[in-house]
């Protein structure tokens, strides 16, 4: 079976995708024979998918509340934003598949079962009497597949249009990209797809710099860090603070002049790597907009042979970005708002003059 992650940076700040993919199967599980169907589902997010992702891979009996007990597992420990079964949706007395996944779900998405079905209906007549189903368990998808591993390329490529749509719907953190020559996914109008939303990104080898709206990942910051030929990775992440001079802060809200903003980070990166020889890849990203309490609005993450060199460049860099990068700052407080001036950038103008 290849790999259970795949994707790239697809210059979109994100978190990565989580899927699960549980096999269920008497045999199988019992050594019989090798899952087939799993491995498969796993070969089509290879090719389907362009942004990053991992999955968590089970093969488990026909049991009902072995099934049940996975599947909230995989929901509400590991996370992921999806579930796909294979197996278990016929109509024998051992099929309970579906019956196991309508008990763990909070709401039903029969679309699906209609949909997968139909395509199925194209193929073969017996398709009328595949029961799968879909259904919600808090912000996780879980989708029932068939059995076979042939069956699964049938419908999955159709199934998979809409989604990245229901994903990014629940989960705001997580916007998966396809390949389009293999699934052209779907995704109705919105406020995140209009152009002011659309983050910015500037990609070098070594350096990394992104201003977005959107929530920033400490996680996809360090994994771009990470360069085999170093030994560390430090990290600051500025967050929203809910108090200032006894003053209640509900939000930070940012503005940038874009384009020079990207200019000043980038040259902050090659100021960084010209003083911390040591130094391996760095990445700055910084939001805009609104920043609730507790959220980062900005993280700097850089790597290094030796720790020093980087734990010196995120502190020198985070002072640099708020003394020289066009962003501006407004607080938010319970009787009133504010601009605020950083006290770095006064520093540097005073410096100036």
């Amino acid at each position: 079976m290849k790999p259970l992650h795949g994707g790239a940076f697809t210059g979109r700040v994100s978190s990565p995708a989580k899927f699960g993919v549980l096999t269920i199967s008497d045999r199988a599980s019992a050594g019989i024979y090798e899952d087939a169907s799993g491995p498969e589902i796993v070969d089509f997010f290879h090719e389907a998918i362009k942004s990053p992702w991992n999955a968590v891979y089970r093969v488990i009996p026909d049991e009902y509340d072995l099934i049940r007990e996975e599947l909230m597992r995989l929901a509400d420990e590991e996370d992921c934003c999806l579930i796909v079964t294979t197996g278990g949706t016929g109509p024998s007395a051992r099929d309970v598949t579906p019956e196991a996944t309508e008990s763990v779900c909070d709401r039903m998405m029969p679309g699906y079962g209609e949909q997968m079905r139909m395509l199925s209906l194209k193929i073969v007549p017996t398709a009328v009497l595949s029961r799968q189903t879909a259904g919600l368990r808090g912000d996780t998808l879980i989708l029932n597949l068939p059995g076979k591993p042939k069956a699964i390329r049938e419908i999955i490529d159709e199934v998979f249009v809409s989604i990245p749509a229901c994903i990014s719907i629940m989960k705001d953190d997580v916007y998966i990209e396809t390949h389009e020559d293999v699934v052209r996914s779907f995704r109705p109008g919105s406020k995140k797809n209009s152009q002011e939303e659309q983050p910015s990104i500037m990609e070098s080898t070594l350096c990394l710099t992104a201003i977005t709206p959107l929530p920033l990942n400490l996680t996809e910051c360090t994994e771009w860090c990470n360069d085999a030929s170093c030994g560390a990775i430090s990290t600051f992440i500025g967050t929203t603070r809910d108090t200032f001079e006894g003053k209640k802060v509900i939000k930070l809200e940012y503005e940038a002049y874009v384009p020079m903003a990207q200019k000043v980070l980038q040259d902050i990166c090659s100021t960084a790597r010209a003083r911390w020889n040591g130094i391996g890849k760095m990445c700055i990203w910084h939001r805009t907009g609104t920043v609730p309490v507790k959220e980062a609005s900005v993280i700097i993450a850089v790597s290094s042979k030796h720790r020093k060199d980087s734990l010196e460049c995120c502190s020198w860099a985070i002072d640099e970005l708020k003394a020289t990068v066009p962003i501006w700052k407004k607080e938010c407080y319970e009787n009133g708002e504010t601009w605020k001036e950083n006290a770095e950038s006064r520093a540097r103008m005073q410096e100036i003059e």
